[in-house]
């Protein structure tokens, strides 16, 4: 396996609607970052208490994140709806739209118009929010450790490409060729960082 180097511009892309769609996730901003850095530090804590790792902690996180602001009051739980609106922003849906034809856009316009289904909402914001966590939370040596391991657990690709180009390159690519600068989860690109 080849290292792969999570930096400000490697992004997570994740498979959605059995594989018709992806949604391509960039780090948090530092500066996104900065203001709920203690509401996403106390998640990254908990996940590590209970001892949820890597293995279950994709799959929970944003359970964990909800849980934490919901007991740390309201403040709090405003850091939380920020963060999720700034999660949704950022992140990029890239897939068929109805009539609306083919992304990029926004993750928050692709929940509201249904193109991505509850279940699989769930399972994305878990996975979104964990790679936020670990992105802005962990020294650098420990991420690159997170980050290969859940690229081997999970159906998702790393990509240095942004949406645009991540959507340009899977309309000109040929089936079974790798898409958005990535070589598949079993054997990420290199990247500097």
């Amino acid at each position: 396996m080849s290292e792969v180097s999570i930096n400000e511009a490697l992004n997570l892309a994740v498979p959605v609607g059995d594989g018709k769609g992806t949604v391509l996730c960039p780090p948090l901003s530092r500066e996104a970052f900065s203001s709920c850095w203690s509401l996403l530090a106390r998640t990254w804590s908990r996940l590590e208490a209970e001892d949820l790792g890597i293995t279950a902690g994709g799959a929970v996180a944003a359970h964990a994140l909800a849980d934490i602001a919901r007991q740390s009051g309201p403040e709090e739980q405003e850091k939380h709806r920020a963060f999720l609106a700034e999660l949704r922003r950022n992140a990029s849906y890239i897939g068929p739209m109805g009539d609306d034809g083919f992304g990029p856009v926004p993750l928050g316009t692709a929940l509201q118009r249904g193109w991505i289904d509850e279940d699989e909402r769930d399972e994305l914001e878990n996975i979104l929010v964990f790679f936020t966590l670990g992105s802005r939370l962990l020294p650098r040596a420990r991420r690159q450790i997170i980050f290969r391991l859940m690229l081997s657990l999970r159906t998702v690709a790393a990509s240095s490409l942004n949406a645009t180009e991540y959507a340009a390159s899977v309309a000109t690519s040929q089936k079974g060729a790798p898409i958005g600068g990535t070589e598949g989860a079993s054997s990420p690109p290199s990247s500097t960082g």
